[in-house]
């Protein structure tokens, strides 16, 4: 699947120039050299990474090391672009997940982090969204990731996602199919709670794989 058509399955903006700041993206998350990411909600990460300079080209917080943003100019580690779409979220989960880099997820709702007491809350959270939209775009991350055979570690509070031994790239076309497929911004309660229940299986997971290695 192009840009083009990807956008077009989404019915919106195909000018020339959206599509290049969606593949400019892409490229430049595929070639993160850093080896991870890190992903979590918008006020989570400016809770805990800190805000966008454009002077310094970091996302700057006292006291937490500064951490270059990805955008449609520049490699980095965390998602941070002024023309922020969905596809353009997309190119960038799909990008890393290309260069293998492991995701590591910001979450502020809790002083002990992601624990199993409060997973719960961490999941409704960071997975339900709100009004016509039933599951945030950090849910559809996370579905990528999972669909591309990531393994979820819950170390510490920390829930980290790092290529399983059979994880692969995978395309937007494979990637929408599956999101349609899974009806992820369906209204049906019984569409919602199917695609819920995969993803609250998959990274509750991450606390036995996280007791596996130790």
């Amino acid at each position: 699947m192009t840009i083009e058509e990807y956008y077009e399955l989404y019915h919106v903006n195909t000018e020339q120039i959206v599509v290049d700041m969606v593949n400019r993206l892409y490229e430049n998350a595929a070639h993160n050299r850093n080896g991870f990411c890190v992903m979590g909600r918008r006020g989570d990460l400016d809770n805990v990474i800190g805000v966008r300079n454009d002077n310094t080209r970091f996302m700057e917080n006292a006291g937490v090391a500064n951490f270059f943003y990805t955008d449609e100019e520049q490699v980095g580690n965390i998602l941070s672009t002024q023309n922020w779409t969905v596809a353009m979220n997309d190119a960038w989960v799909l990008g890393g997940i290309s260069s293998r880099s492991t995701f590591n997820m910001v979450y502020s709702g809790n002083d002990n982090g992601i624990t199993e007491d409060s997973f719960n809350e961490f999941f409704n959270d960071t997975i339900i969204g709100g009004g016509r939209f039933p599951h945030t775009v950090t849910a559809r991350e996370l579905f990528a990731l999972m669909l591309a055979g990531y393994e979820p570690f819950i170390l510490h509070g920390v829930l980290v996602l790092v290529p399983g031994k059979e994880s692969r790239t995978i395309g937007f076309r494979e990637y929408v199919d599956q999101l349609n497929a899974r009806r992820i911004d369906s209204a049906d309660e019984d569409d919602r709670t199917n695609f819920e229940n995969l993803l609250r299986n998959y990274l509750y997971n991450g606390f036995a794989n996280a007791r596996s290695i130790n």
